[in-house]
């Protein structure tokens, strides 16, 4: 669709066979090896075949479905997204401890397994020290010159300056249910 078009515009798509026999399209981020994650990650195509792309920044989401519908596996695609930009700070948790996140273990920040009491509890001080660290980003926000900050805002270039502090975090909770 053009950039201006209205977004109540209704596109109709009619495909001539079946997706599952359509051809899978390489995952752009396995041969880029680095993201940005203030910039829009492929995270899939969609029935035509185009890239859909998701912007970590700025930005929370829930994932939903019926069971085997490919929620977990998503989860992993933001998960490995967020893991290819060096500055990004990960916090996963696997509530039902079947090991989705493991791969990433050697390079998470946090990695929480299960949802017995010693895990909640974990969890729960680890959003604490996350809720702290930030209103000390806020603070550093309002403090900056608004030349480097127009829209108090983390932008990549603030986040890529270490001394700031203000480095992304990307926080996945798979099964998060069960926290409720």
């Amino acid at each position: 669709a053009p950039d201006d078009a209205h977004e109540g515009r209704l596109q109709l798509f009619v495909a001539d066979k079946p997706l599952s026999q359509s051809t899978a399209v390489p995952w752009p981020l396995a041969t880029k090896g680095r993201t940005d994650v203030f910039a829009p990650i492929p995270i899939g195509t969609n029935e035509r075949g185009e890239l859909v792309t998701l912007l970590l920044a700025y930005g929370a989401g829930l994932v939903g479905a019926i069971p085997r519908m490919g929620k977990t596996f998503v989860l992993r695609l933001i998960a490995l997204a967020g893991a290819l930009d060096p500055r990004c700070e990960l916090h996963l948790y696997d509530l039902n401890g079947g090991g989705v996140f493991d791969a990433l273990l050697p390079i998470a920040h946090t990695f929480g397994v299960g949802c017995d009491a010693a895990a909640l509890d974990a969890a729960l001080a680890d959003l604490r020290r996350l809720q702290a660290d930030m209103d000390r980003r806020y603070a550093t926000i309002r403090a900056l010159p608004r030349d480097q900050a127009p829209e108090t805002k983390t932008t990549s270039e603030l986040a890529s300056k270490r001394s700031l502090g203000l480095w992304p975090i990307v926080i996945i909770v798979d099964e998060a249910h069960l926290w409720f």
